[in-house]
Protein backbone atom coordinates (compact mmCIF):
# COMPACT_ATOMS: atom_id res chain seq x y z
CA UNK A 1 0.00 0.00 0.00
CA UNK A 2 1.30 3.64 -1.30
CA UNK A 3 1.63 6.00 1.87
CA UNK A 4 -0.38 8.44 2.24
CA UNK A 5 0.12 12.34 0.02
CA UNK A 6 0.67 15.29 1.58
CA UNK A 7 0.19 18.35 0.00
CA UNK A 8 3.46 20.48 0.48
CA UNK A 9 3.06 24.75 -0.14
CA UNK A 10 5.81 27.53 0.04
CA UNK A 11 5.54 28.27 3.49
CA UNK A 12 6.41 24.55 5.27
CA UNK A 13 9.21 24.51 2.90
CA UNK A 14 10.09 27.82 3.94
CA UNK A 15 9.68 26.35 7.65
CA UNK A 16 12.65 23.63 7.87
CA UNK A 17 15.01 26.48 8.31
CA UNK A 18 12.83 28.98 10.36
CA UNK A 19 13.77 28.92 14.12
CA UNK A 20 10.02 28.50 15.21
CA UNK A 21 8.86 25.89 12.83
CA UNK A 22 12.05 23.61 12.30
CA UNK A 23 11.63 21.01 14.61
CA UNK A 24 8.08 19.95 13.56
CA UNK A 25 9.48 20.88 10.04
CA UNK A 26 11.94 18.02 9.80
CA UNK A 27 10.26 15.65 11.82
CA UNK A 28 7.70 15.94 8.91
CA UNK A 29 10.97 15.51 6.48
CA UNK A 30 12.13 12.21 8.57
CA UNK A 31 8.74 10.82 8.21
CA UNK A 32 9.07 11.13 4.55
CA UNK A 33 12.58 10.04 4.32
CA UNK A 34 10.87 6.67 6.24
CA UNK A 35 8.42 6.89 3.45
CA UNK A 36 5.15 7.12 5.91
CA UNK A 37 4.32 10.12 3.84
CA UNK A 38 4.66 10.83 0.44
CA UNK A 39 5.13 14.85 -0.49
CA UNK A 40 3.24 16.51 -3.52
CA UNK A 41 3.32 20.00 -4.54
CA UNK A 42 2.33 22.62 -7.44
CA UNK A 43 3.81 24.32 -10.02
CA UNK A 44 2.93 27.46 -8.23
CA UNK A 45 5.10 26.68 -5.24
CA UNK A 46 8.14 25.94 -8.00
CA UNK A 47 7.43 29.30 -8.83
CA UNK A 48 7.47 30.67 -5.81
CA UNK A 49 10.76 29.03 -4.47
CA UNK A 50 12.50 30.49 -7.44
CA UNK A 51 12.16 33.73 -5.16
CA UNK A 52 13.23 32.29 -2.12
CA UNK A 53 17.03 31.74 -0.74
CA UNK A 54 19.43 29.69 -2.25
CA UNK A 55 19.01 26.98 0.26
CA UNK A 56 15.11 26.79 0.64
CA UNK A 57 15.40 26.45 -3.29
CA UNK A 58 17.86 23.63 -2.82
CA UNK A 59 15.55 21.69 -0.48
CA UNK A 60 12.93 21.81 -2.94
CA UNK A 61 15.09 20.65 -5.24
CA UNK A 62 16.33 17.84 -3.11
CA UNK A 63 12.71 17.14 -1.94
CA UNK A 64 10.64 17.37 -5.22
CA UNK A 65 10.69 15.56 -8.41
CA UNK A 66 9.06 16.16 -11.52
CA UNK A 67 6.61 13.67 -10.41
CA UNK A 68 5.65 15.11 -7.16
CA UNK A 69 4.63 18.72 -8.86
CA UNK A 70 1.39 18.83 -10.03
CA UNK A 71 0.25 21.44 -12.91
CA UNK A 72 -1.76 24.19 -12.28
CA UNK A 73 -5.42 23.77 -13.57
CA UNK A 74 -8.79 25.90 -13.67
CA UNK A 75 -10.01 25.18 -10.66
CA UNK A 76 -6.49 25.42 -8.84
CA UNK A 77 -6.20 28.52 -10.68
Amino acid sequence: MLAPEIYIDTSVIGGYYDDEFKAETRRLWNLKKKSIYRFKTSIITLEEIENAPERVQQLFAKTFDEDSILPSSAEAD
